[in-house]
């Protein structure tokens, strides 16, 4: 398993993703991503469950504060296995803590890109988007269950028309290949990865993919790659009432735009699904393996041995 593990977080390091297509590579880091963030859990979870039934544990926790400190004497009558139960626990406390901080966040970031919308909507706008008052030049995919495509004022009046409609696609391809949930995915594994060095890069890089997945798709209904350049700079040059967007000028927009300039985005090749299907399965199967690995870890129980020292040690002990 720590193999198959080793081997899926390494995989977007070595398989040449700048060759790739934008959809492969976000597999491959989406994957990545989300081993980490797993391992640390599996890790919170064996401290919690696993290792407390071990023999090791008992032995280093088979005393009572009053028998260290005696004069504690009838005044704390805690044992020491009590004590390193509840260390055992800090972890995944710490662990579903950031995850659930993640979690208030994204729900704080919908919450205000609904309040910009019922605030700032002026009207329909081209091709099925809302149009929002001010000056920026603003183009971004609102909303999670019911995403719609938001252009500002700014934008209709500083985009031409190819730039705006390559801009509109965009954003399109953001609803449709359903990349809202590709984020919260990569910033709640995050939360879980967060120990693990290097688990910001990670996030950048699945966002970063992200942008360039939209990037393609929009390319694919024969918009011009020069005015989605264009497009992508003129948004990167206004500054942006809310975060809460995901915006045009996402992650990575300078490396974007050079890609753009300098030809067509990498397309799929032979092998691109296999090698991301490939990384899918294998990471359902060390998944489906940890799953089984830890119930059977957690089934055994202390050896008798053990119990009898703690209750020679602790009297009232009944564990």
């Amino acid at each position: 398993m720590a193999a198959l593990a080793v081997g899926l977080t390494a995989l977007p390091h070595v398989a040449g993703l700048q060759r790739r297509s934008a959809a492969t590579a976000l597999v491959l880091w989406s994957v990545a991503l989300g081993v980490r963030a797993a391992g640390c859990l599996l890790l919170a979870v064996c401290l919690m469950v696993v290792v407390p039934s071990t023999a090791a544990f008992a032995a280093l926790t088979d005393w009572c504060v009053e028998d260290v400190v005696p004069a504690l004497a009838g005044h704390v009558g805690m044992l020491g296995h009590q004590v390193g139960d509840a260390l055992s626990l800090v972890p995944f406390v710490a662990l579903n803590v950031s995850a659930l901080w993640v979690a208030v966040r994204i729900a704080r970031g919908a919450r205000t890109v609904r309040q910009l919308l019922s605030w700032s909507t002026v009207g329909p706008g081209p091709r099925g988007t809302v149009v929002l008052g001010g000056p920026q030049v603003m183009l971004g995919a609102a909303g999670f269950l019911r995403p719609r495509v938001v252009v500002s004022a700014g934008a209709l009046t500083a985009l031409d028309d190819e730039e705006l409609a390559a801009a509109i696609a965009h954003e399109q391809g953001h609803i449709r290949r359903g990349h809202r949930f590709v984020a919260a995915f990569a910033e709640l594994s995050g939360a879980l990865a967060r120990p693990v060095p290097g688990t910001r890069r990670l996030i950048a890089e699945v966002h970063r993919q992200i942008e360039r997945d939209a990037d393609a798709w929009a390319l694919g209904r024969r918009h011009d790659r020069m005015a989605l350049a264009g497009a992508i700079c003129k948004s990167a040059l206004s500054r942006t009432p809310t975060p809460a967007l995901a915006l045009l000028s996402g992650s990575g927009a300078a490396d974007r735009v050079e890609e753009l300039l300098r030809g067509p985005l990498a397309e799929k090749r032979v092998g691109d699904r296999v090698l991301s299907t490939g990384a899918l399965a294998a990471a359902i199967v060390l998944f489906c393996l940890t799953v089984a690995w830890v119930a059977v870890a957690s089934g055994g129980t202390l050896p008798q041995e053990a119990v009898t020292t703690l209750r020679h040690v602790c009297p009232g002990c009944t564990r």
